[in-house]
């Protein structure tokens, strides 16, 4: 499988000419630098190819890192939106809704984006929860996750379970270590 990646830089063509011409400067300098520790132009520039090839080997891994991730996120959004057409949006929520919600959370909570999307997912399977009460199952879901150190999904799965069928549910929670008032329950 062949993948195409295409980079585009906008902006202002002075800017990116003075950045490209620092860069360039700094590189000499570097190589400058090498000669004068080293003794040889040789040396200097085996050291600068050196720090080229570590830069480079650097930018591929963030580079495949990024592809990954998008890959994930891509095959994320997908399953949500099947789960949504499957369930016939018993949520009562749009894919740009729980973006919204998603982008939300990711910038609050120190969760990776990718595994709220996993837990708003399995949230979604579950068809009891709908409209502003999948709003505060996935908050809930997030706290849980956060305070008990479980991965969003099986925070989801409980929180679901409990949500869908309260009266097990709550039996569910207790055994896990969630401590519900009277009131709560």
């Amino acid at each position: 499988m062949s993948r195409k990646l295409e980079v585009i830089i906008s902006g202002d063509s002075s800017q990116l000419s003075r950045a490209f011409n620092r860069a360039s400067d700094d590189t000499t300098r570097f190589g400058q630098i090498g000669d004068r520790v080293w003794g040889t132009m040789k040396a200097g520039a085996l050291a600068a190819g050196a720090a080229v090839a570590v830069g480079l080997g650097a930018l591929t891994v963030a580079l495949a890192s990024g592809f990954s991730d998008a890959e994930e996120k891509t095959r994320l959004w997908a399953q949500m939106e099947q789960t949504l057409k499957s369930t016939g949006n018993a949520a009562q929520k749009t894919t740009p809704q729980l973006s919204a919600l998603a982008d939300s959370w990711e910038s609050m909570a120190a969760v990776d984006d990718s595994d709220i999307l996993r837990g708003m997912n399995q949230l979604l399977t579950f068809t009891n929860i709908s409209g502003p009460s999948f709003d505060r199952a996935t908050e809930a879901m997030m706290d849980m996750s956060v305070a008990m150190g479980d991965d969003t999904y099986t925070t989801a799965m409980m929180l679901g379970k409990a949500l869908n069928d309260p009266i097990a549910g709550v039996t569910s929670l207790q055994k896990k270590g969630v401590k519900l008032t009277e009131t709560q329950k």
